[in-house]
């Protein structure tokens, strides 16, 4: 099954039109790498589509769906770094998720994703504090 996602991923990533298509691409071939156990090729496609999230949460920095990719990205960042063993770098991450999720909650509080997103930056931060002891 991960050969086809890959595959898949390679072909949604030459198809790409957009910046945001080009970076949902390359956050799901990373997650098939991650998947295989090859970190450093995961750790470089989830630095691109920080990367390109980051462009376009400057463009529009009042799009809540562009900021969230944005702390996903963060998040799949710190996730393989942790699994590396760079703490440091990990928590740095998931603590720039954490302050976007924390804006998307307060900007909508009746929203069940903003709070649910909110809690996983936590419990995140959570894990890797832990683990630094």
């Amino acid at each position: 099954a991960l050969p086809q996602a890959e595959r898949a991923a390679r072909a949604m990533l030459a198809a790409a039109e957009t910046d945001w298509d080009q970076a949902v691409a390359l956050s799901l071939l990373g997650d098939v790498q991650q998947a295989q156990g090859d970190l450093t090729a995961a750790l470089a496609n989830y630095q691109r589509t920080f990367e390109t999230m980051e462009r376009l949460a400057e463009a529009d920095p009042s799009s809540a769906v562009v900021q969230r990719d944005l702390s996903a990205s963060l998040d799949r960042l710190g996730d393989v770094q942790q699994a590396q063993g760079d703490l440091r770098s990990a928590l740095a991450n998931y603590q720039r998720s954490l302050a976007i999720r924390k804006r998307l909650a307060e900007s909508d509080p009746s929203s069940a994703v903003a709070q649910r997103d909110l809690s996983v930056s936590l419990s995140k931060l959570g894990e890797v504090q832990q683990a630094q002891g």
